[in-house]
Order: C-alpha cells, then structure tokens, then sequence
C-alpha cells in the first residue's frame, strides 16, 4: 500500500514543497481495481475466478459498513497528486496489483515515467538490480543538483 500511501500523502498534504520526486514500485493506485483483480484470480468451486456481481457487492457491503469511498481511493482518477517528477516500475507479472492501473496513470499525468519490467509484485529490482538502480539514479540526479 506504499503508492497509495505516497498518492494519498501528495493529494491531501498541506505543504509538499520538499517533495521534488517520487520513485514507485508495483503502486497500488486504484484500491477498487486492486480488489477486483484480486479477486478475478481467487478460484472458486465450478468457476475459474469470483464472479465480478460478488465482488461488486463485497465492495458495496464494505461501503455501507465501514464507509470506504471507492473514489477516494482512487488515484488514477485524478492524478494531479503526481505534480512532480514520478518514476514507476512495474511489472507484467505482478499478481497483487494490476499493471493496468499504473498504464493509467502514466497515461493520465504527464509527470509519470512508467518502466515495465517481466516482474511479479515489487520485484522488479530482483530481475536487474543495475539496471533499476540506474534508471533510478538517472531520475534522480537532476532533480537533486
């Protein structure tokens, strides 16, 4: 939950005039997509993923009991919290949060740098520790000096 964390942190803040960039890993950006992709990969007795009618009402139920606005988590929608330099590596494996949420993202704000990588969840540093250590670098520097 560190991207939502980070989104949630840059959309409500007072003040973020210190933050001159924000380096991401497997964000999760949309906490409503997350669940139902979750969900589209749970098997169930007789069918190959939870039917998205329960998984629409699990999120309602969720709603009505301890009042989750779905919107509000949400970044992806209005990705004006991104209003600095933001580097992001996901990967195409990544089995907890969908890459598609941070395609959208990318797509949505101009100061997203998406880099794909093949990895599974946060493990995109694993597959080639050099190399994201300098895209990061790369990132970074600029924004530093």
């Amino acid at each position: 939950m560190g991207g939502g964390l980070i989104a949630s942190y840059m959309r409500n803040a007072e003040d973020t005039s210190l933050v001159r960039g924000i380096v991401l890993d497997s964000p999760m950006s949309d906490l409503s997509q997350t669940i139902s992709y979750g969900a589209q990969q749970i098997e169930v007795a007789g069918q190959s993923a939870v039917p998205p009618t329960v998984t629409w009402t699990a999120k309602r139920l969720t709603s009505l009991r301890f009042g989750v606005d779905w919107g509000e988590l949400d970044y992806n929608d209005e990705p004006d919290w991104a209003s600095v330099p933001t580097l992001v590596f996901h990967g195409t494996a990544d089995e907890t949060v969908p890459i598609d949420a941070s395609r959208e993202l990318a797509e949505n704000s101009p100061n997203v740098t998406l880099v794909e990588t093949k990895a599974g969840h946060v493990e995109s540093w694993n597959l080639d520790p050099e190399g994201y250590e300098a895209q990061v670098r790369d990132f970074l520097e600029p924004l530093i000096s």
